[in-house]
């Protein structure tokens, strides 16, 4: 694990000699850090050089405050990416809060002249399921019933029950929600060019299989939809199938490798519906 500019981490294993291969931009869900998502890197499978992005308010960006908005977030991202990878067309994966994260990145890029190979957005709904009648926001419940309703996804650590180590961890998840939340809410639903594939699980309570496929209203061009056995954290269960997926997208010589750069980069708060 290598620490790169602007809050990436490299987690391909050093290797002296190893080829490198396309890069391969991971966004954590609420409340995860650079070891989230093992188990996606393992799914993208060889021949990836994957990155995960860390969030503010943990590891070594402990005392980064968190954006206003996620968009913010999203671009710092993608134009620090851009400063050490300038041209390289990333896919780009999120579950849960990163899928957002993800694919307000890949808007990014394309305004910056980079359409990436893929987009996955796993485990998340969009806009249109942002708001459920008579749901109480997640980052606005009290600390037990938040803890609660996190465990009915499985993304409950078991030390919250030391309070020391809840104090600590639910500021965290709060501000994180709180940026997803507020992103839904404004109804953000950007389009990418590249391909978009949406991925769910069918017995996730927060993100149904219908939420799931609306991600399709976000791709101009190729979308694909796969439901995986299991609920919020199916790729837990290891298998999701996905990998002809990503090695298609690794080895795709065919796609646009840019686009005219927007004449307005920095303006990124439209909304394209």
């Amino acid at each position: 694990m290598r620490e790169l500019p602007g809050g990436w981490y490299d987690m391909a294993p050093a290797a002296s000699g190893a080829p490198a291969g396309p890069y391969a931009l991971l966004f954590p869900f609420a409340g995860g850090n650079i070891h989230s998502l093992r188990e996606w890197v393992a799914e993208l499978g060889p021949g990836w050089r994957p990155l995960v992005a860390q969030y503010p308010l943990r590891g070594r960006r402990l005392r980064t405050p968190m954006p206003a908005a996620l968009t913010d977030l999203a671009v710092e991202l993608a134009d620090a990416f851009l400063e050490f990878a300038p041209g390289e067309r990333p896919l780009l994966l999120g579950h849960s809060l990163g899928a957002h994260l993800a694919h307000a990145a890949a808007v990014r890029l394309e305004e910056r002249g980079v359409v990436p190979r893929l987009l996955v957005a796993a485990a998340s709904r969009t806009a249109d399921g942002a708001v459920r009648p008579g749901e109480v926001p997640l980052h606005l419940r009290s600390d037990p019933d938040l803890i609660e309703a996190l465990g009915l996804d499985g993304t409950v650590p078991e030390a919250l029950a030391d309070p020391r180590f809840a104090a600590l961890f639910l500021p965290v998840i709060r501000a994180d929600l709180r940026l997803g939340h507020d992103h839904l809410a404004a109804g953000y639903a950007r389009t990418v060019r590249c391909p978009v594939l949406a991925v769910g699980g069918t017995e996730d309570p927060l993100a149904r299989p219908d939420d799931v496929s609306a991600w399709s209203k976000t791709a101009a061009g190729d979308f694909a939809l796969e439901l995986v056995p299991g609920g919020h954290f199916f790729q837990q269960a290891g298998g999701t199938g996905l990998r002809g997926h990503f090695d298609r997208a690794r080895t795709d010589t065919g796609g646009p490798p840019s686009v005219p750069a927007a004449p307005h980069p920095d303006d990124h708060s439209g909304d394209l519906r």
